[in-house]
C-alpha cells in the first residue's frame, strides 16, 4: 500500500469552476491533476502552485478548456511546470487553440494578462504533451511504478477522466462528466463494471443539488426551447447571441443548430445569417473534423448516411474571427461567440451593444462562474417573472463598471510611438553591426596569428607579388598551391590544403539501367490525399503562426453605464451530470473512499451528508478546502523505511500473486548526519510539505532497518499469508485429478477430506492421514507465501 496525499490549490469549496488545480501525491510521486485558470489571469492566483511547480513529477489534463488548462502555459512558461504532461489528442489540440484565443482576447483588453504568456510559450507548452488514447495505460516517466489511464468523460471531445494506479492502490479522478449521450458525443464510462471499488474517487459536487434540465426524457423539451426561441427571435427582427466556450462545449451547440438548419429548408432561406465568432474559429472546427474517431454513435451513424455529410463541414453556419465581419452582415443573425462568461473576447463586446435591445435575444446555455457577467445575467433570469422556464423574458436592470479596452493610437501619439520606434531598432541595429564588426576583427586576428595557415600564406605571397590571386581579388582563390617561396625550415611540415566539398546528385536507377519514377507506384487514393492536403495550406500552417502583430495602441478605461432591456432565457447545455445522476453514479462506483471538490460550500456538504448516510456508501468522505493537506491512504498507519545492503542481500522472499513478501527481523537505527541532511533537505527542497515535516524527528527523517546481529538473532514461527477462495482451490483440486464437490459450504475432496473456512476467516483442513490428505495440504501451502 502506498501513502497517498491530496490537497485542492483551487476550486474546493468555493462553489466556482473558473480554475480546477489539484495535487495529488503517491508516495514521493506528486501529481498535478489539471492546471485550470481564470479567463483574466493573474499572477497572485497562482502563488500556491508557483511554490511546488518545480517539484511536480506529471500534469494530467482533463477537458480542453479554461477551467482545466486555462493556466498551463502560463505555469509552464513562467513558473517551471516543465515536467511531461499527459492528455488526449483532442485535449492537446483544442487546448492550443483555446490558449490562443485567450491570448488574443487578453490583447484587446488587458495589458499586463496580454504580457503574462505569448504564443510561442503556448505553442511551446502543448506541443510537449504527451498524448494517450482511451483506455491506455502509460507509466509515468520517473516513477515507473505509477500509471495513468485516461476513460471517455462525456463532457467535451476527447475529455476524460483519469484513473491512477500504483500496486494495489487505484485512484480515480472525474470532473465535469456526463452520463447522458449527446448527438457529437458517447457517454462517460464511470460506472463501467472494471472501474468499480477504487481505493480512492475524487469527483466533483458542482450539480450534487441542481436537478435535471438534462435528462434523457427531458432532451425533447430541451432542445424545442433552444430552437423555438432562436426563431421567435429571428421571426421579431433581433438577433441572437450565444456565448460559448469555443473549444469545447461550441461544438454540440453549433452542429446541433446546423443539424436543425439543414432539415428545415424554411429557417435556412429565411435566416441564413448564423456565424461561428473566435479567433480560432476556422482552426477549431478543423481540428474537430481531424477528430471524429473520439466522437460518439451519432456522428458514426451520419457518417454512413447516403448523403455522407462530414461532421463540422457546415454549410449554414460560418466561422468568422473579427468583428467588422459581424458588422457588414445584415439583421437578423444569430452568433455563436466566445467566451462562455462573457468576461473577456467577442461575447463581451456584442453583448454590451445587443442588451440595450429589447429585440434581441441573449441565449445562455451555461450558468457561469460567481463574479462573471454570465452569471450576473443568468441570476437575473433566474429572479425574473417567468410565465415558463422555457420562453425567454425581458430583462431591465443597469450595468455599471470601467471597461479596460485597446485603441489604435493617432495624431501626435502615433507620431511620437513611431518616432521612438525607429530610434529603437535603429539603437539594434548599430549594437548589431558593432558586435558583428568585433567578431570579425577578433575573427581575423585569429587568423594572423596561424602563420602556417595556407590561407593566410596565400593571401601574403598575392599581396607581395601584386597579382592578388586568380582576377585579381586578393579574396578570392579557386585552389589553394604550394608557395614556392616559402622555406620549409629544419623540420619536414606537411601543410594542409582546404578542400571545398562537392555533392553529386545521383538518380533512381533499377536493376536493368532505367531510371524509376517514383510517382508510377502511387495509388490513386494516396494522390488524392496529397491534392487535399495541398488544397489546405492555410489550415496546415497556421498551426505554427504567431499571432499577428499588434497595431501601435494603447490601453484605456471607458465607463460603462447602460441598461439591460434584451430578453435572455437560460437553456441547459452544460453537458454535466445532474444531482440525481451524481448520486446513482457514486452507488455504482461504490468507491472505498470519496474526496470531494468543485462545488460550493452547500452542494459539497449536501453531498457529504448523503455519502455519510446512505447504506453501502463509503462513510470515508472527505471535503478539503483550497490548500488543506488530507491523508487518503488506505491504511492510516504507514511509514517509510530504508533498508541496509545487508538486510537485503540476507532475505529469503515468497512469491504470491504480483507480490514477493520476506519475514524481516531487525532493529532500527538514526543515524543524526542523515537527520541534518534530511531536516535541510527537506526544507528547501519540498516546499509542498514544509508545515509538516518539521513536526517530528520521524516526519523530517527516514529511519534505518539493520539486520540483527548473530547473538540476538532467533528463530520465528512460519506464517501463512493469503486469501484463498474455496471455489478457486477446487479448480486446482480438479486440474490435478481430484474428485470434489461442495457440501452446505464445505469443499469435500475424494469424500475423505473436508477443507472449510471458520468463522473467523481461517482455512481448516480435516481428513484421515493419507497420501490424498497430504496431497491436498501441498496443494494448499502453494497457493499462499509461506514465511
Amino acid at each position: 500500500m502506498s501513502l497517498i496525499r491530496f490537497t485542492a490549490l483551487s476550486g474546493a469549496r468555493d462553489g466556482s469552476t473558473a480554475s480546477m488545480c489539484h495535487v495529488l501525491q503517491v508516495d514521493n510521486c506528486r501529481i498535478l491533476l489539471d492546471c485550470g485558470g481564470p479567463e483574466r489571469l493573474d499572477p497572485v492566483d497562482f502563488r500556491a502552485l508557483g511554490g511546488m511547480a518545480k517539484h511536480i513529477d506529471a500534469v494530467l489534463l482533463s477537458h480542453a478548456d479554461a477551467q482545466h488548462l486555462g493556466a498551463y502555459a502560463y505555469a509552464h512558461a513562467r513558473l517551471g511546470l516543465t515536467c511531461p504532461c499527459y492528455a488526449t489528442g483532442p485535449v492537446a489540440e483544442l487546448g492550443k487553440l483555446l490558449a490562443r484565443d485567450a491570448l488574443a482576447a487578453a490583447a484587446d483588453a488587458d495589458a499586463r494578462a496580454a504580457a503574462l504568456v505569448s504564443a510561442a510559450d503556448a505553442a511551446a507548452a502543448f506541443d510537449a504533451v504527451v498524448t494517450l488514447r482511451f483506455s491506455q495505460t502509460a507509466p509515468l516517466a520517473k516513477h515507473g511504478l505509477v500509471s495513468v489511464t485516461p476513460f471517455n468523460a462525456g463532457h467535451s471531445l476527447g475529455g476524460t477522466f483519469w484513473k491512477i494506479k500504483k500496486a494495489s492502490d487505484e485512484i480515480i479522478y472525474a470532473v465535469d462528466y456526463n452520463h447522458v449521450m449527446e448527438r457529437h458525443l458517447d457517454r462517460t464510462v464511470l460506472n463501467a463494471k472494471e472501474l468499480e471499488r477504487p481505493s480512492v474517487l475524487i469527483t466533483d459536487a458542482y450539480n450534487a443539488e441542481y436537478s435535471f434540465l438534462n435528462s434523457q426524457t427531458r432532451r425533447p423539451l430541451r432542445d424545442n426551447a433552444f430552437f423555438d426561441n432562436v426563431k421567435a427571435a429571428l421571426q421579431s427582427g433581433g438577433n441572437v447571441l450565444i456565448p460559448v466556450a469555443a473549444s469545447s462545449r461550441s461544438l454540440e451547440l453549433t452542429f446541433l443548430l446546423e443539424d436543425y438548419w439543414a432539415k428545415n429548408a424554411d429557417c435556412a432561406q429565411k435566416f441564413p445569417h448564423i456565424y461561428f465568432l473566435s479567433p480560432q474559429s476556422h482552426r477549431i472546427l478543423h481540428a474537430a473534423r481531424r477528430n471524429t474517431e473520439w466522437m460518439g454513435a451519432g456522428i458514426a451513424k451520419l457518417l454512413t448516411q447516403p448523403d455522407r455529410r462530414l461532421p463540422f463541414d457546415f454549410t449554414h453556419i460560418k466561422a468568422i474571427h473579427s468583428l467588422e465581419e459581424i458588422d457588414l452582415s445584415p439583421t437578423p443573425k444569430v452568433i455563436f461567440a466566445s467566451s462562455m462568461s462573457m468576461e473577456t473576447g467577442f461575447s463581451r463586446l456584442i453583448f454590451l451593444e445587443w442588451c440595450q435591445s429589447p429585440m434581441n435575444l441573449v441565449l445562455l446555455p451555461d450558468r457561469g462562474d460567481p463574479g462573471t457577467l454570465s452569471r450576473r445575467v443568468y441570476d437575473a433570469w433566474m429572479q425574473a417573472d417567468k410565465k415558463a422556464e422555457n420562453v425567454a423574458v425581458n430583462l431591465d436592470f443597469p450595468l455599471n463598471f470601467e471597461e479596460s479596452r485597446r485603441v489604435p493610437l493617432e495624431g501626435q501619439e502615433l507620431a511620437a510611438y513611431l518616432q521612438e520606434e525607429a530610434a529603437r531598432k535603429e539603437a539594434i541595429a548599430a549594437a548589431a553591426e558593432a558586435a558583428k564588426l568585433a567578431a570579425m576583427e577578433e575573427n581575423d586576428s585569429d587568423l594572423s596569428d596561424n602563420e602556417d595557415d595556407p590561407d593566410v600564406m596565400a593571401r601574403k605571397a598575392a599581396a607581395a607579388d601584386g597579382t592578388g590571386g586568380i582576377g585579381g581579388d586578393s579574396n578570392l582563390y579557386d585552389i589553394y598551391v604550394k608557395d614556392a617561396n616559402r622555406g620549409g625550415g629544419f623540420f619536414k611540415q606537411s601543410a594542409s590544403y582546404r578542400m571545398f566539398p562537392v555533392s553529386t546528385s545521383r538518380g533512381w536507377i533499377d536493376d536493368y539501367g532505367e531510371a524509376v519514377d517514383p510517382m508510377m507506384f502511387v495509388s490513386a487514393e494516396t494522390a488524392a490525399m496529397e491534392e487535399a492536403n495541398e488544397e489546405l495550406p492555410d489550415v496546415q500552417t497556421e498551426e505554427t503562426e504567431m499571432l499577428p502583430e499588434i497595431a501601435p495602441s494603447k490601453y484605456v478605461v471607458f465607463p460603462i453605464n447602460i441598461r439591460v432591456v434584451c430578453r435572455v432565457i437560460f437553456v441547459d447545455f452544460e453537458g454535466r451530470s445532474d444531482g440525481k445522476s451524481i448520486r446513482n453514479i457514486l452507488s455504482q462506483v461504490a468507491p472505498r473512499k470519496l474526496v470531494l471538490i468543485h462545488g460550493s460550500e452547500e452542494s459539497t456538504t449536501e453531498l457529504e451528508t448523503y455519502c455519510r448516510d446512505t447504506p453501502g456508501l463509503t462513510n470515508d468522505v472527505f471535503a478539503p478546502h483550497n490548500n488543506e493537506w488530507i491523508n487518503i491512504s488506505a491504511a492510516s498507519d504507514i511509514y517509510e523505511i530504508k533498508l541496509t545492503d545487508s538486510l537485503v542481500s540476507s532475505l529469503i522472499s515468497s512469491k504470491i500473486n504480483d507480490y514477493e513478501l520476506s519475514y524481516v527481523s531487525g532493529y532500527i537505527k538514526f543515524n543524526d548526519e542523515e537527520d541534518e541532511t534530511s531536516n535541510s533537505a527537506v526544507a528547501t527542497t519540498d516546499e509542498m510539505d514544509v508545515d509538516q515535516v518539521n513536526k517530528t524527528r520521524t516526519n523530517a527523517v527516514v529511519p534505518t532497518l539493520d539486520i540483527l546481529p548473530p547473538d540476538l538473532s532467533k528463530s520465528h514461527r512460519p506464517v501463512i499469508v493469503g486469501d484463498l477462495k474455496l471455489s478457486e482451490f477446487r479448480k486446482v483440486l480438479v486440474s490435478k485429478g481430484f474428485e470434489t464437490e461442495f457440501v452446505a459450504g464445505v469443499l469435500v475432496v475424494n469424500r475423505s477430506i473436508m477443507i472449510r473456512k471458520s468463522q473467523q476467516g481461517k482455512l481448516v483442513l480435516e481428513g484421515s492421514l493419507s497420501s490424498d490428505y497430504y496431497a491436498c495440504r501441498k496443494l494448499l501451502y502453494l497457493e499462499h507465501a509461506i514465511l
